[in-house]
């Protein structure tokens, strides 16, 4: 069976979700965190894996404080509704100043499987890491 993964990412039309699908990965690609809740929550769709990015629009879901403006929205979606799912949370972010956010969410949060990927212009790199993480 094949492994379903969550992409939420900001830039869609640059989007590695045919490298995912290539290598033989279900994707769920998508650019706003509110169609994601549509999906894990709505639909009730199973997911092995999210990967999402740290930047995204918070569109209402978080203040302005909470998400630094959107630069940690990603980080807020995660503490708000994602780390009580279970689900390996892989995050993805052409800032890599932001690893140590996800190094100290990863602490905060013991019981989940969190992972950081600095994203490059290579789309084969993020495959190389959800391979990675999923073992």
């Amino acid at each position: 069976m094949k492994k379903r993964i969550l992409l939420i990412d900001k830039d869609g039309n640059k989007n590695p979700e045919t490298y995912l699908l290539k290598e033989g990965y279900e994707v769920d690609a998508l650019c706003f965190l509110k169609t994601g809740l549509y999906k894990l929550f709505e639909q009730k769709i199973k997911y092995d894996l999210i990967v999402i990015e740290i930047m995204l629009s918070y569109e209402g879901l978080f203040s302005k404080e909470e998400s630094s403006d959107g630069l940690l929205s990603g980080i807020c979606f995660f503490k708000k509704y994602l780390k009580d799912l279970q689900v390996p949370v892989l995050f993805w972010t052409w800032n890599h100043d932001f690893k140590e956010n996800v190094l100290i969410l990863k602490e905060e949060n013991p019981e989940s499987k969190i992972g950081f990927a600095g994203r490059t212009m290579q789309h084969e790199d993020l495959v190389d890491t959800v391979n990675n993480f999923l073992k």
